[in-house]
């Protein structure tokens, strides 16, 4: 026996070409604007920094042994941190040079954490870099996907920028909890900035970066659709 669709013809019609809508916009920032290559290096940088930075409650109470009213300190402490962060983004950088500064400070104070003696003290003191090296990187990186898409895809391309911060604690996430658990808290982001260095060493070997020109490939963009 058929049944019939509760929905109105129309109300399918509209939301099919609108899903449809949308795969297209998706379509035209990765194969014409080329933004593929900065949402890859977020995703890494992320993944890397989320390491400690998605697990942080959980690192703060073991193995560092703060308690709960010490933890909200520490989270309040993070969040000063992380609006400060917002005053030291770059007013301009080559893309090149963006990622090379991102993966130095962030895999650095990565480092740091890692190599330090453990104590509630280095934990406070190592995250300030961290915190602002990552916070202000990853809002660059979000700018600098804006120049390469028209006002048309600004909110597609937010959308995707914003998106890669999930995708990354799932990942990160995953990884600290079985490092930590086979090698202890130094493993974790010792293992992060290695792989934030390798990474970043293999896009920039292969030239895995957005152009350096966003306006004028807007412009030939555009005469391109004009014409």
């Amino acid at each position: 026996m058929r049944t019939r669709s509760r929905w109105p013809r129309s109300l399918w019609h509209t939301s099919s070409r609108f899903c449809h809508d949308r795969d297209s916009d998706v379509q035209r920032c990765f194969a014409a604007f080329r933004v593929l290559p900065v949402l890859g290096f977020k995703v890494i940088l992320a993944s890397s920094a989320g390491s400690i930075c998605f697990m942080l409650q959980q690192f703060a109470m073991d193995p560092f042994g703060l308690r709960a009213p010490e933890v909200a300190m520490l989270m309040a402490y993070v969040g000063l941190l992380q609006i400060a962060s917002q005053s030291l983004v770059p007013a301009s950088a080559a893309p090149w040079e963006l990622y090379v500064t991102s993966a130095v400070t962030v895999g650095g104070s990565l480092l740091g954490l890692g190599l330090m003696p453990p104590s509630k003290h280095g934990l406070v003191l190592w995250l300030a870099p961290l915190i602002l090296s990552f916070n202000s990187a990853n809002t660059a990186l979000g700018s600098l996907l804006t120049f390469y898409v028209p006002q048309s895809e600004l909110g597609t391309v937010t959308g995707l920028s914003v998106a890669t911060m999930p995708l990354s604690s799932i990942l990160a996430v995953q990884a600290a909890g079985h490092i930590f658990k086979r090698h202890g808290f130094a493993a974790v982001p010792l293992s992060s900035a290695g792989f934030l260095a390798a990474a970043s060493a293999l896009v920039l070997a292969c030239g895995w970066l957005p152009p350096e020109g966003p306006q004028e490939e807007q412009e030939e963009a555009t005469v391109r659709e004009a014409t």
